[in-house]
């Protein structure tokens, strides 16, 4: 797919950061009772199982929404500003915006590269929620005292033992997050005269077909926690490797197996799209804006901005 014409934004670090930061918290308070759902399922819990733990203790919906948000909220931040980083390198030389491949392959490595911060919060988070289904003292212990315990018992590289198939879920994600809609938009443009059904459509869409394609990764990772959360917990023989887990949710309920959980995820995954995507995209607005008008105010800004003056190209 070739690259459009349009000029490149130019927003700071410290503005992606920012607007990384709001999207964050907006998608933790809307979806973390989602995820709670989701790790339930994929525990292998039925849905009258899970009413039945959620109308006993409601407030297991927000188990480490805290811990949630002070992981999601950074790692958003560091995604965007990431992404930003990696496009800009690649395009380094070029005034338009970075093509579709560029924005997939840099989005990918954000991704993947996030996935260290992401997967050993994800296990202390997941720790919280197995210890409240077990009834287990560990539930009352907030995240950096579950998170010493483990190191202690556990040792640090045990911490990141999830990491590569974080990385794969991760990188798909955010490839589809920042490329996927702009593809899907093409497509449809013609048939919507309306720019916010267009939009709405083909940020579900994505989200669908990318938590589709990804929720396999994400029900591996999860099995890999929660054996090392009852390791941790009450211990047992299990490993939480790669390959144990895979036989596990196979020999468990087969193929389907991989796709426990998805409604809740693919629901989940669906509206933090659409609200990160809506902050970033009103965000943007603002920083251009603002960029505009210090560039205007200021002859030497250090914005990037464009400039008639013959003397800059030298």
């Amino acid at each position: 797919m070739s690259k459009n014409n349009k000029t490149k934004s130019v927003t700071t670090p410290t503005q992606n950061f920012i607007t990384g930061v709001l999207a964050g918290i907006s998608d933790v308070a809307i979806t973390h009772p989602l995820w709670t759902l989701q790790i339930l399922r994929q525990d292998g819990l039925s849905a009258q199982n899970i009413l039945g733990i959620v109308k006993k203790d409601p407030v297991v919906l927000y188990k480490g929404a805290l811990q949630n948000a002070g992981a999601l909220v950074p790692l958003t931040a560091i995604r965007i500003l990431l992404s930003s980083t990696f496009e800009n390198y690649a395009d380094k030389n070029s005034i338009n915006e970075p093509g579709i491949l560029t924005k997939l392959g840099s989005s990918f490595l954000a991704g993947g590269v996030s996935s260290l911060i992401s997967s050993p919060t994800e296990l202390i988070r997941t720790i919280k929620v197995k210890s409240s289904v077990l009834q287990h003292a560990t539930a009352s212990e907030n995240f950096f005292n579950i998170a010493n315990h483990y190191v202690q018992k556990e040792g640090v590289l045990n911490l990141f033992k999830g990491v590569p198939t974080v990385a794969i879920r991760d990188g798909l994600y955010t490839a589809a997050f920042f490329g996927g809609p702009q593809i899907v938009k093409e497509i449809i443009n013609p048939y919507f005269k309306n720019p916010i059904a267009s939009t709405l459509v083909s940020f579900s869409f994505t989200s669908i077909i990318a938590s589709f394609v990804n929720t396999p990764f994400d029900t591996i990772k999860t099995a890999q926690h929660l054996s090392q959360s009852v390791s941790y917990l009450i211990g047992s023989s299990e490993t939480g490797s790669f390959s144990e887990a895979c036989k596990k949710i196979y020999n468990t309920d087969g193929l389907k197996g991989f796709y426990k959980g998805y409604a809740a995820r693919g629901t989940r995954l669906s509206v933090g799209l659409i609200i990160k995507a809506s902050i970033i995209e009103k965000m943007d607005e603002y920083w251009s804006k603002h960029n505009e008008n210090d560039c205007g105010n200021n002859t030497n800004s250090l914005l990037g901005c464009d400039s008639d003056d013959p003397s800059d190209s030298f």
